[in-house]
């Protein structure tokens, strides 16, 4: 005979176990912004694998970055906490672990952090060398590093960076794929460039100093210049020549170093100065004969090619300096007595005019 009664048996979950409990945290990824948070949750099971499926246990969680917030108790064998994103990428992610009743768990979870958005203000930017001579061909090489508001590098920072100058030309832009980015600048015009960068066309404020220096001194684009270009031919009036240095793109040398020579076809050159600003001087003196002198120079031996003209011109006779002179200075007055009257004409400074600056006449 088969008995017609039956039991029932309720199986419930045992006590949480931390080597069987789980913990998971959503997002996995976050940007590193100090802002940006995830939920962690603690899952309890039993030795079996089971879900306890209630609370009341005392639970925790610990990050070895970031930040967590208290453990909260959901009253159906789950736990949950806040993950706050540090600011740096480094360390590139976080690990996350918990206890059941002071008991480590075995699993841990992970958060990997990311840069933010690209931001101008706090990217870099470099010129190495930051002098360099304006011939065209010598280069300054520019980089921009772009990072996050943080300071987090961004390696693929999405906009387009584009390199700039307020002097000269800059290449092409290399992205290098690790947030770093190159141009190089030049130019054959001396100056001082600024040199800046542009995110998506947009231009940022770091910036950097390019200073383009003039090249050696050129003979051929190098000038000669006199002042006054007219003095008196009289063995004292005097000109001041000066060679002004320039490099072979025309830009002005600013400081001293060549030897600066001098020539004259007439009148007398003094010895040549250098100023120390890319300027040389001699003082020319005018000889006594009228005429025009042409001037030259060279630059450490090399000829240069542009000259330069004084004229000496007769001087003009002053009636303040120029004389009378009778001889005798008493004569009768016999029809036949005569007296020689001689002038000469003298210059301001009164040197004597020469051929033509005396005149002579008999007094009767």
């Amino acid at each position: 005979m088969t008995a017609a009664a039956t039991a029932t048996v309720e199986l419930v979950p045992g006590s949480a176990n931390a080597e069987t409990s789980t913990i998971v945290a959503a997002p996995t990824v976050l940007p590193a912004d100090g802002t940006s948070t995830a939920t962690v949750t603690v899952a309890l099971l039993d030795a079996q694998g089971h879900p306890v499926g209630v609370g009341g246990q005392a639970v925790t969680m610990s990050t070895d970055a970031g930040a967590l917030s208290v453990a909260v108790d959901n009253g159906d064998g789950t736990w949950r906490a806040t993950f706050t994103a540090p600011t740096s990428v480094s360390p590139t992610a976080a690990t996350i672990g918990f206890t059941v009743d002071g008991v480590p768990g075995t699993a841990t979870t992970s958060v990997s952090f990311v840069p933010g958005q690209p931001d101008g203000s706090t990217s870099l930017i470099d010129a190495t060398p930051a002098t360099v001579v304006a011939d065209g061909t010598g280069t300054s090489t520019v980089t921009v590093t772009v990072r996050d508001s943080n300071g987090n590098v961004v390696p693929d920072a999405g906009p387009v960076v584009m390199i700039t100058t307020t002097l000269g030309s800059a290449s092409a832009t290399t992205d290098h794929g690790d947030g770093s980015y190159t141009a190089t600048v030049s130019s054959v015009t001396a100056g001082a460039a600024t040199v800046g960068f542009t995110l998506s066309g947009v231009a940022q404020a770091p910036t950097a100093a390019v200073t383009f220096a003039p090249g050696p001194a050129d003979a051929g684009t190098s000038m000669i210049t006199a002042t006054p270009g007219a003095i008196p031919a009289d063995g004292i009036g005097t000109a001041t020549v000066t060679v002004t240095l320039y490099d072979a793109n025309g830009n002005r040398i600013s400081v001293g170093g060549p030897v600066v020579a001098m020539g004259t076809t007439t009148g007398t050159l003094g010895t040549v100065t250098d100023n120390g600003d890319g300027s040389h001087t001699a003082v020319l003196t005018a000889p006594t004969a009228s005429g025009t002198a042409t001037l030259s120079f060279a630059v450490d031996g090399t000829p240069g090619a542009a000259t330069t003209t004084v004229d000496f011109v007769r001087p003009t006779a002053d009636v303040g300096t120029s004389e009378i002179a009778a001889s005798p200075t008493a004569i009768g007055s016999e029809p036949g007595d005569a007296s020689a009257v001689t002038v000469t004409l003298r210059d301001s400074n009164g040197l004597a005019l020469g051929e033509g600056g005396r005149h002579r006449g008999d007094l009767l």
